[in-house]
C-alpha cells in the first residue's frame, strides 16, 4: 500500500498490514489514540513524508506482529521529508524497531519499545531527539552511526543484551564521516553488557545517567 495524500486511522480502531507499506514524500499519515497496528512477518511502514503518531497516556497507540510468535520489519523514516515525523504515547512491540535515515529527523516521547532487535537506529544523517521513554529487552537499545545524531535524555533502558546505547563514529574504516555532538542526559541503564559506547566520536555529552548490573558501564575509544 502506498499513502500518496493525507490519510488517517480512526480512534481505537485495529488493523493487519499484511504487505509493506510506504507513506510517500509530501504526504502525512495520522495515527489517533489508541489504533493498534498488527504487521505480518517482515512487513515494514516505511515514511517518507510525515507519520504524526500521538496517542494518550492511558490510550497508546500500538505497532505489534500478527499472531503470538516470529517478528515484523521495522517503522523505517527516509529523508528530509520525514522530519516532521513524531511518535508520542505509542508502543513499538516484536519487530525490528525504529530507524532513522537519509536526513531524516525524528522526534519519540512517553513511548515503548519492547522485544525490538534494535529499540531505534540512527544513521546516514538523520536525527532523533527522544525523551521519556522506555526501551526494553532489545540486542541494542539506541544506535547511531555513520554521521546520525542523537538528544537522548530521560530514558529507561532495560536488559539490553549487547549495548543500551553505542555511538559508531564511522560506519567503516574508510569512512571519515563523524557525529554531531550527541547528548545523552537523566537516562537509567540496567542489565546491559555495555551501558554506553561511543567510539570514533569528536565529543559526547553524557550527564546525569544511572547504570547499574552493568558488566561495562562506559566505553570510551
Amino acid at each position: 500500500s502506498t499513502f500518496l495524500g493525507n490519510y488517517f486511522f480512526k480512534a481505537n480502531s485495529e488493523w493487519n498490514i499484511n504487505n509493506s507499506a510506504n507513506v510517500s514524500a509530501n504526504a502525512q499519515l495520522i495515527i489517533n489514540p489508541g489504533v493498534k497496528l498488527n504487521f505480518n512477518s517482515a512487513a515494514t511502514l516505511l515514511v517518507k513524508g510525515a507519520l504524526n503518531a500521538q496517542g494518550l497516556e492511558n490510550n497508546k497507540i500500538t505497532f505489534d506482529r500478527i499472531g503470538s510468535s516470529g517478528t515484523w520489519g521495522n517503522l523505517s523514516f527516509k529523508f528530509p521529508t520525514s522530519s516532521n515525523s513524531i511518535l508520542d504515547n505509542v508502543e513499538v512491540k516484536n519487530g525490528s524497531g525504529i530507524m532513522c535515515s537519509l536526513s531524516a529527523n525524528v522526534t519519540i516521547k512517553n513511548s515503548i519499545i519492547d522485544h525490538c532487535t534494535e529499540g531505534v537506529l540512527v544513521n546516514t544523517h538523520a536525527s532523533l531527539t527522544m525523551s521519556y521513554c522506555d526501551v526494553n529487552y532489545a540486542q541494542i537499545g539506541i544506535k547511531a552511526e555513520n554521521g546520525g545524531s542523537v538528544n537522548i535524555s530521560n530514558i529507561n533502558l532495560n536488559n539490553c543484551a549487547n549495548n543500551a546505547i553505542a555511538l559508531l563514529g564511522f560506519n567503516n574504516e574508510d569512512s571519515n564521516q563523524s557525529f554531531l555532538t550527541p547528548t545523552i542526559k537523566g537516562c537509567n541503564i540496567v542489565g546491559s553488557t555495555i551501558g554506553i559506547s561511543a567510539v570514533n566520536c569528536n565529543e559526547v555529552v553524557i550527564k546525569d545517567n544511572i547504570l547499574s548490573q552493568c558488566n561495562l558501564g562506559i566505553y570510551l575509544n
